[in-house]
């Protein structure tokens, strides 16, 4: 699709665009014109999130749409990742069970770090990593903080590593000088991962000299 895009067109008009998952390869699209873009919201899960939208989703937002100038994120005080299927008929009617969340994780966490945000969904960067057609050159990316997550297809931490072992290797993953991690879906609803009480990020925990382990990681 991003090559039936126009870019001086976008970039001469520049929308609000939100989205997450596939909306990555537009995420990266509109980062290499200089567009801002929002990482969030879609329809079908927080827009038709029965029976309502989530306060905290309401108020990320408002805070986008609405307001200007920083604001502060906070940890949101619970999550799931036990959807009810859109073909029920409870679907827009029933609230999804949710979990308290315990906060985000810090590893490396001791320094204040600044810089423009990029990345998205791990498997569409993956993807943009194995075709580079849209990727600028690392240097581009100097400073950045780098920002994951892992889809619905419940991929390994084994394929997590290699991923980012892969963007070491080209010199890529060194650029950063942060990395944000969202929790993982552990659940499917065919598949049980973990059980309630155990659900951990499923971040690798192998090292390697070729990842730089100085980064600051923020598991959220």
């Amino acid at each position: 699709m991003l090559k039936h895009l126009d870019p001086e067109l976008i970039r001469a008009n520049p929308k609000p665009f939100f989205g997450y998952s596939d909306n990555t390869n537009l995420h990266g699209f509109l980062f290499n014109l200089g567009v801002v873009s929002y990482h969030g919201s879609a329809v079908m899960v927080q827009f038709a999130h029965g029976p309502a939208m989530h306060p905290y989703t309401v108020a990320s937002l408002r805070r986008a749409l609405l307001e200007r100038g920083e604001a502060e994120i906070t940890p949101a005080p619970e999550y799931t990742d036990e959807e009810i299927h859109w073909t029920e008929d409870t679907a827009l009617t029933r609230r999804p069970a949710m979990f308290s969340n315990p906060g985000w994780t810090w590893l490396n966490g001791d320094r204040t770090v600044e810089g423009i945000a990029w990345g998205g969904s791990l498997e569409i960067v993956d993807f943009h990593l194995r075709a580079n057609k849209h990727l600028l050159a690392p240097e581009a990316y100097e400073g950045s903080v780098l920002y994951l997550e892992t889809s619905e297809e419940l991929p390994s931490a084994t394929y997590v590593y290699r991923v980012l072992m892969c963007m070491a290797e080209r010199g890529l993953l060194q650029r950063f000088a942060a990395v944000l991690v969202a929790r993982p879906k552990a659940q499917d609803r065919s598949i049980h991962l973990f059980e309630k009480a155990s659900r951990t990020a499923s971040f690798p925990t192998k090292r390697s000299s070729r990842i730089p382990e100085q980064r600051g990681i923020c598991i959220m």
